[in-house]
């Protein structure tokens, strides 16, 4: 092609047919290497500004401008100065001319290339650019003033704060250069929008509201103040102005991101701004502008909450601050009170709203302190506070309302670091903050519970999504429960007994409900009859309100617990035992049945109530503690321990379970939930309570006689079941001596009952030992499996326990040390087997390993690792076996817990581990995609050098450091092995997995503190060079970008031992060996790089060094690339 009309005529044939979607796949390919082709011919550039001139073609414009791209950003530096300068003339004009009337996306393609031109030439070759760019801001044509603005944008993102591809120095260079011209730059941008408002048919002039009073009122009575309503007072933009306006805002936004905010944001600026959003309060202000842009006050409140995030300090801060509340306040005010008085559309703008729940977030969060107390007659909190309240219970959006509660999340949490703060911050009387503000927090958490209770919200309540659950496995409204939740508990402890009051009502309403259901039973079946769908859905609204209450309740415990426990004990003795008594008539419930109407989501839901009501008695399990093991009378609390293990055990009776499976799916029906609450009831019980009494507890002794026989429960609830209650045998009681323990008789009846539980094991290890069968194998399988993990649970369950705990629960453990290890040889083949068998020794050593003693322990061990290295681990990883990867996984946790006990008693494994890792884990470990076992592998490399360093270096870190001769003499053993640890260090810095990467730089810097590995000759002399080049080949390709500021600590920290050797020799031979870079470029960056040793320098110049590579890579890459026809 050339420049003619005859090759745009074909230039056009081309796209049209690529874009009409009737070409072949063949045709379409050669469409694509016809214009590839023309595009790397040297002088397509001329060509594809003709076509631009000429075309009226969008998709042809494109193409050209493509072309012109590819000239731009790979070619630039190979056109000469007079041929840069047509290109960069005849595009800029064709802007000037064409930008009215080309479609948006070529016009800001073009405006991009041309900044890109910049980028490289300004000031030196582009002298005017800016200039120019500011003659069209300031321009009194509109449309030239758009393209002024999106010059103004695009400069600020391409020169303000540049992308890649860049020299670290140009960067610098144009980053200075433009703040030298901020200042005439915000002053322009300043004047336009001033002019803008001053050109408006009307404005806004609204003063704030008169201040009402300190408590926090259900509405707002003030009146309007001069704010035009109606239809008929449109003070919106006109079409030629509103995206002026919004372009302008938006490059003050870019602005504000990167430059230095204090010493060119005033308040005349904000105050103007606030004006701009001051237009989000009209009625008839459109959602959305044209091109589906933001509407121009969204657009200025993202402007103010940019200047908020970056924590502007300016010089007049005070009256900065006062300014940006003031203002939250008229908006605040307008939105209010349009709510109160319907003025507002049915659709209300979302996004001004959500900008301005964010804007008073920032503000709460950032600023309100540095007011709140004083006496400011500009502004008052309460008022702000006032509104922000008004404002928030009149959102009928509930992700909004869900935002508005975190803000006021933050302002109670300031309330209550104040006031815990030595003497708080006192007001002018003297009080706390949470005295002054104590009929707000009342009134806030009234509003709160009224907002999530059926009875008082339920049509909005209805509108949230209850089934669909997200990441944190909660549903929409569940979210909205427990945030309303944390306010209402978080303003208890500022304001305890008169929160707590507001919950009698509903509560009592609600359980008088809850308990009328048995009396409606009338027939000796216990029937209840439906009679009308009204009634369902008031007491499905009852029962969902009382959940949540009890949900409530189980919350507040922790305002029970801590100092002022014996202040309310009677509230907390009131308030557990009314949950005593509806686990009392939650029992009763299940013999309920329903007819008239379908009884399913009513079943539900009172599974739900009862669910909550044992998970509210386990959140109350330390307040129980602390009162059982009290001075006072044991009688009302030991039966107050025995009612809860009765209502817990009882969920697991054969009654609730046939129920639970008749009524349908247990997730559906609720019966999960509820078996939950129980086990973690129970579990409270045992672990927590920790009280002899629960052996006397007729309850107890039934199911602990009773549970293992117990075949209707689903597997992993029984085996949970089965942990708990067999657990509670070697739990350590509170407040009791050594004899009071029954260490004896708690032994022997684990013992008993593990003997009747294994014993169907034992019989197959008997058998085995007789004769080993391939059926009795396949047959024998889940019942190993179920007794081995029944056994690494029980040894789980001792790690944090008393000694006198472990040698209890060994005791009957013990025995199982040799069996497993039989079943092992058996089941070797079998990874499932393999890994559960695993799991109990890790178990097994890291809870018992003092118990077992290293006789057994070594025995155990030696056995594992002859085992594995004879059916060669490798198969077992490359097989890709999910079972066997989590097997040698366990094997390598097993090992972890071994190489950290001290002594020299386990260093004996020491060759055979390293053997395991080095030789048969290691070669595989890359082509793994378990992140897991590569996690447990790099982290037992790093504990055996942690723990064995003098299995590798004889010397002390203290003699040898600092002393290179004394280093260098130093006996080192085993060093083949401890190259090979650091090269499988190395290694892992080429995977992508950042995890490993992290972990991994974390293990050598730990090894550096501890026992100065980078000091050693070992690594100063070869390994540390490996190192260094691989981290600044990680930096250079920007793999890791998230860890960069670490990378660059670690290649300092391995510099350091020898500053002049990384200066002298590692530099120029890491230049030497860098491929994609000429000679030139390389002198160029080993005299950028210069010889500073401290650490902000050095890692400066690390940066500094590996853009600049990154940068003439990608430039001799694309230079290369361009000119291939």
């Amino acid at each position: 092609m050339d420049g003619s009309t005859s090759s745009l005529a074909a230039l056009e044939l081309y796209v049209n047919e690529l874009f009409s979607g009737n070409a072949s796949k063949e045709q379409i390919q050669k469409i694509h290497e016809a214009l590839d082709n023309f595009s790397r011919q040297k002088g397509a550039w001329k060509d594809a500004l003709y076509f631009l001139n000429q075309t009226t073609n969008p998709q042809t414009a494109m193409y050209s401008l493509t072309v012109l791209e590819g000239f731009i950003t790979k070619g630039w530096n190979g056109l000469s100065s007079e041929e840069q300068l047509e290109l960069r003339t005849t595009l800029y004009h064709w802007l000037l001319e064409k930008h009215q009337f080309a479609p948006y996306f070529i016009r800001n393609k073009a405006v991009q290339l041309v900044v890109h031109i910049a980028r490289s030439d300004w000031p030196q070759k582009y002298p005017d650019f800016l200039n120019d760019v500011l003659m069209l801001v300031s321009s009194s044509n509109s449309s030239s003033t758009i393209l002024g603005l999106l010059f103004l944008q695009t400069a600020s993102e391409e020169l303000g704060t540049p992308r890649d591809g860049l020299l670290y120095s140009r960067k610098a260079e144009l980053k200075q250069r433009l703040l030298q011209l901020i200042p005439n730059t915000l002053a322009i941008l300043t004047g336009l929008l001033q002019t803008i408002w001053e050109k408006r048919p009307h404005s806004i002039t609204s003063t704030p509201p008169p201040s009402p009073t300190n408590s926090l009122p259900t509405e707002i009575s003030s009146p309007r103040q001069h704010l035009p309503t109606g239809k008929n007072h449109s003070h919106s933009l006109n079409s030629e102005m509103e995206p002026v306006a919004r372009l302008a805002l938006q490059c003050l936004t870019h602005f504000f991101t990167w430059i230095p905010l204090s010493s060119h944001v005033t308040p005349q600026l904000m105050e103007l701004i606030f004006r701009f959003v001051g237009m989000g309060t009209e009625e008839s202000l459109p959602v959305m502008s044209t091109c589906n842009e933001l509407s121009v006050p969204v657009v200025a409140l993202g402007t103010i909450n940019e200047i908020l995030y970056k924590n502007c300090v300016p010089a007049e801060f005070e009256n900065f601050v006062v300014l940006l509340f003031n203002n939250c306040c008229i908006i605040l005010h307008h939105f209010v009170n349009d709510l109160a008085n319907g003025h507002l559309p049915q659709q209300p703008r979302p996004q001004f709203m959500e900008k301005l729940v964010e804007l008073v977030h920032l503000l709460m969060s950032n600023h309100l302190r540095r007011l709140e107390g004083r006496l400011l007659p500009q502004f008052s909190v309460p008022q702000f506070l006032s509104l922000f309240f008004t404002f928030t219970f009149k959102q009928a959006d509930w992700g909004r309302y869900a935002s508005c509660l975190d803000t006021w999340q933050v302002f109670l949490s300031y309330v209550k670091q104040s006031s815990n703060t030595s003497g708080s911050q006192p007001s002018l009387n003297g009080d706390t903050l949470a005295v002054r503000y104590q009929d707000s927090l009342v009134t806030l958490s009234e509003h709160v519970l009224r907002k999530i209770l059926f009875s008082s919200n339920g049509t909005q309540l209805e509108e949230l999504d209850d089934e669909a659950i997200d990441g944190n496995m909660e549903t929409e409204r569940q979210k909205i429960q427990l945030q309303s939740i944390e306010i209402f508990v978080t303003a208890g402890e500022l304001v305890r007994n008169q929160t707590l009051s507001l919950l009698n009502e509903p509560f009592q309403r609600c359980t008088s409900a809850y308990r009328s259901l048995t009396s409606l039973s009338t027939t000796t079946n216990n029937v209840v009859r439906l009679e009308s769908k009204d009634q369902l859905k008031e007491m499905l609204m009852l029962l969902s309100d009382l959940a949540m209450l009890i949900q409530l309740i189980g919350r507040l415990s922790e305002l029970h617990t801590g100092p002022d426990y014996c202040t309310h004990f009677e509230m907390g003795k009131a308030l557990v035992g009314k949950l005593v008594d509806l686990a009392t008539y939650g029992s009763l419930m299940i013999n309920l049945n329903f007819v008239g109407l379908p009884g399913d989501e009513l079943k539900s839901t009172l599974s739900l109530v009862h669910a909550q009501v044992l998970s509210s008695l386990q959140a109350w399990c330390h307040w129980i503690s602390i009162w059982a093991h009290g001075d006072g009378p044991k009688e009302p609390v030991n039966s107050l321990v025995a009612a809860l293990v009765a209502s817990a055990v009882d969920v697991f009776s054969p009654t609730w379970s046939s129920r639970g499976v008749a009524t349908g799916n247990l997730k559906e029906n609720g019966r999960e939930k509820v078996y939950q609450a129980g086990l973690q009831l129970l579990s409270s019980v045992v672990s927590v309570i920790r009280t002899s009494n629960l052996w006397n507890c007729p309850s107890w002794n039934e199911i602990y006689h009773s549970v293992y026989d117990i075949d209707y429960l689903p597997p992993a609830i029984h085996r949970q079941l089965t942990r708990c209650v067999l657990g509670s045998a070697i739990v350590t009681w509170r407040n009791c001596t050594v004899e009071e323990q029954h260490w004896e008789e708690r032994q022997s009846r684990l013992q008993l009952t593990l003997e009747r539980v294994t014993q169907a094991t034992r019989i197959i290890v008997q058998e085995l030992r007789r004769e080993p069968l391939t059926a009795l194998l396949a047959q024998g399988k889940p019942i190993v499996i179920s007794t081995i993990t029944l056994l690494a649970d029980l040894a789980g369950l001792a790690r944090d326990e008393t000694t006198a705990s472990k040698a209890a629960l060994y005791s009957a453990l013990g025995p199982w040390i040799e069996p497993t290890l039989i079943l092992l040889s058996y089941y070797i083949h079998d990874a499932e087997v393999t890994e559960t068998i695993f799991q109990f020794y890790v178990a097994v050593f890291d809870s018992l390993l003092s118990q077992v003693g290293i006789a057994r322990a070594e025995k155990a061990v030696q056995t594992f690792l002859e085992i594995f290295q004879q059916q060669n681990i490798q198969v077992i990883l490359q097989q890709d076996n999910l079972h066997g990867i989590r097997a040698v996984e366990q094997l390598l946790r097993i090992l972890q817990i071994v190489v950290q006990e001290p002594g020299n008693a386990f260093k004996r494994f020491l060759p055979n581990t390293l053997s395991l890792c080095l030789d048969h884990i290691h070669p595989c470990i890359t082509q793994i995609n378990s992140s897991e076992i590569k996690e447990t592998f790099y982290h037992l490399l790093t504990l055996i050098l942690r723990h064995h360093w003098r299995s590798f270096f004889k010397g002390s870190v203290l003699t040898t450091y600092g002393s290179r001769e004394l280093d260098r003499a130093e006996q080192m053993d085993n060093r083949p092995q401890f190259i090979a640890i650091m090269t499988s260090y190395g290694q892992s810095f080429l995977l992508p997995d950042i995890t490993i990467f992290k972990q991994n730089l974390e293990a050598l810097e730990s090894l550096q503190s501890k026992w100065k590995l980078y000091h050693k000759a070992v690594f100063r002399d070869g390994i540390a060079s490996q190192f260094m080049s691989t981290l600044l080949n990680v930096l250079t390709n920007g793999s890791h970008e998230l860890l960069r500021e670490e990378v660059g600590l670690a290649i300092y920290a391995m510099a350091s031992p020898d500053f002049e050797v990384f200066f002298q020799q590692f530099l120029p031979t890491y230049l030497l060996n860098c491929q994609g870079i000429e000679d030139y470029q390389r002198i160029a960056l080993k005299s950028a790089f210069t010889n500073d040793t401290d650490l902000p320098s050095f890692t400066q110049n690390v940066h500094r060094f590996t853009n600049d590579l990154r940068c003439f890579r990608s430039t001799n890459i694309s230079s290369a690339s361009l000119y291939q026809c």
